[in-house]
């Protein structure tokens, strides 16, 4: 379904007017989408081992695992997090038949509540909706929980160093939104309803942030104010 026309609400959730566009939104509203996901799937690939346990934190329609499951091993097994719960009803019903891939309801601002042994965690366009209290926590955790030699993959939204830079990146955003068929009216909708919800850091707070509890970190893919790293434990 086309996201075009899609009306946010006041403050941004991810309902059911969401989820029924979720993947034509991503392709319109993320630059260079599909070069990330494929980022995504090709370094994650070489933290998975024989039977490894992959974690994607805010699964939502499970994209990421599906781009990984192909490099499974042995038996891998696949578990998602997801809070919304239309996002979490569509990510059950298309891995239903996977008994590899295991869908859970669950809070990040909660925290995580899984023991240690993973190989992969992943987190794509998602500690950018957490609070960065909950979110430092949540690497904190992610660290803790990985096997030596195991990574954590972060993409987010990011905020320039100074505000003639950030706006540079922002007006380039737009213009690439407006040229993929949003109006004017739906972009400045959309920008004021995410306020509410997504505080984004810069690129150097995420690099700090992973860094800080010890990950070794590189960004391996950037276009503008989108970016992602791999931390390696």
């Amino acid at each position: 379904m086309t996201s075009l026309g899609h009306e946010p609400n006041e403050h941004w959730s991810f309902d059911d007017s969401v989820s029924n566009c979720f993947e034509d939104m991503l392709e319109r509203s993320i630059p260079k989408y599909l070069a990330m996901r494929e980022s995504v799937s090709d370094v994650g690939r070489f933290f998975m081992r024989h039977n490894s346990v992959v974690v994607d934190l805010g699964c939502s329609h499970g994209d990421t695992i599906a781009g990984l499951l192909p490099y499974a091993k042995g038996n891998a097994r696949f578990i998602g997090y997801e809070n919304s719960t239309p996002m979490l009803e569509y990510a059950v019903e298309r891995f239903k038949h996977d008994a590899n891939v295991a869908i859970f309801k669950h809070d990040l601002s909660t925290g995580l509540r899984f023991g240690g042994g993973m190989n992969l965690i992943t987190s794509v366009l998602t500690l950018q909706f957490l609070s960065p209290i909950v979110r430092e926590l949540i690497v904190e955790q992610a660290y803790s929980s990985l096997s030596a030699g195991g990574a954590l993959i972060v993409v987010e939204k990011v905020v320039g160093d100074t505000y003639n830079i950030n706006k540079m990146m922002t007006d380039r955003y737009h213009l690439m939104k407006e040229e993929n068929g949003y109006s004017k009216a739906e972009i400045k909708a959309k920008s004021e309803s995410l306020k509410f919800t997504m505080n984004p850091y810069s690129a150097a707070q995420n690099e700090h942030m992973l860094r800080r509890v010890g990950f070794k970190v590189d960004c391996f893919w950037r276009w503008m104010n989108f970016a992602a790293w791999v931390a390696v434990k």
